[in-house]
């Protein structure tokens, strides 16, 4: 008898193996999950009209200096000024003991008193003898004596008249008034000290209103400025820490008449109205000239810039919230903006924050535009 080693299978499990290959087959891979539009920050492209403008460092520079210095010798009286303090052309600054040179122009006047008195006689006793010599009563050589006695007396009036000239020339002197309306220095003498005509100064005065700036520039850049500034005076701009948004404006008064051979610089100079007096002597600025200016340019925030292989490249946004990397060209900055020659037209939406994860066609969702 022979029996079969396969063992029965039972057709019921037969069945259920093709149904679990039928399931295990038809169960789908899951989608892999949308990718969330990126935040970012925009501004929209704007025309305007941008400076082009030369850039140096230079210095405030009085409008005129005085140094007061004594013309008499004496002992300093009176102070009228404080330091520091705004004075008027013609202000009194300081008053030296008049006294000795009263009592020189008293004693002037007296001479001059006393030969005016010689010289009426002398001209009366001239105008007498006059007859008398015709007719030998007076020998000729008394006459010539008389009439030369109301030459040297004359001569003797003019001199004296000159003294008391020169005698009120130096009492006024010893009232030293400003020449000049501006602001004092600290001063240099003390009241009751005897004041020596040595040539050393008692105080300085400053003009400030109007006021110069003295700054260089770039040998290279000379013909640009000369050929500007010679058609129209070229306005410049001063900028002073603490007014960076408030630039002050003047003209370019002067180019110098050498370029400074150790330096390759050129000095220039401009003037300011200042009339405010907020500008002050020897404070160094920031200055711009302004050679010109390009009417409609396009301009974009330069943090919109970005740099790629194949140069400046910017984001651009579209209708449908999708970005484009368009690549650009730039010209002249104005502060926290530059100009775009080409590549973008105004209106036109570029990202200016959160663009660092950005690939083309991607969708962002806008936080913040300006």
């Amino acid at each position: 008898m022979i029996y079969s080693t396969m063992r029965k299978i039972n057709p019921p499990l037969l069945l259920l193996v093709p149904l679990f290959l039928a399931v295990g087959c038809s169960k789908k891979t899951p989608d892999a999950p949308k990718k969330k539009p990126t935040r970012v920050e925009v501004a929209k492209t704007r025309v305007a009209k941008i400076p082009i403008l030369l850039e140096a460092v230079g210095h405030y520079t009085p409008f005129n200096t005085v140094e007061i210095k004594a013309q008499v010798e004496g002992v300093l009286e009176v102070l009228h000024f404080t330091e520091g303090q705004k004075v008027t052309e013609g202000a009194p600054l300081f008053t030296i003991d008049p006294r000795p040179f009263e009592a020189k122009k008293l004693q002037a006047e007296a001479a001059l008193l006393e030969n005016q008195a010689n010289l009426a006689f002398a001209i009366d006793k001239a105008s007498r003898y006059s007859h008398l010599v015709n007719e030998n009563y007076v020998s000729q050589v008394n006459y010539d004596e008389y009439t030369t006695n109301v030459e040297v007396y004359n001569a003797a009036v003019m001199k004296n008249r000159a003294e008391i000239d020169l005698a009120q020339i130096n009492l006024d002197y010893c009232f030293i008034q400003s020449p000049i309306t501006g602001f004092t220095s600290k001063r240099l003498v003390d009241r009751g000290n005897l004041i020596v005509n040595d040539g050393k100064p008692m105080l300085t005065v400053n003009q400030i209103s109007p006021i110069f700036v003295d700054f260089s520039l770039p040998e290279k850049d000379f013909f640009k400025v000369l050929r500007r500034q010679k058609s129209r005076p070229l306005k410049i701009y001063t900028i002073v820490p603490g007014y960076e948004d408030r630039p002050f404006v003047g003209e370019l008064q002067m180019i110098d008449n050498h370029i400074k051979q150790s330096t390759g610089m050129i000095p220039l100079r401009g003037i300011l109205p200042n009339s405010d007096e907020l500008l002050w002597p020897g404070q160094f600025v920031r200055v711009q000239v302004l050679l010109d200016e390009i009417p409609n340019a396009v301009m974009v925030p330069q943090v919109a810039i970005n740099l790629g292989p194949k140069g400046k490249y910017v984001w651009v946004v579209d209708r449908q919230k999708t970005v484009e990397m368009r690549q650009v060209e730039t010209g002249e900055e104005l502060g926290k903006e530059v100009q775009i020659i080409e590549g973008l037209k105004e209106g036109e939406l570029v990202v200016k924050n959160g663009q660092l994860t950005l690939r083309p066609n991607d969708h962002v969702k806008i936080v913040a535009e300006d």
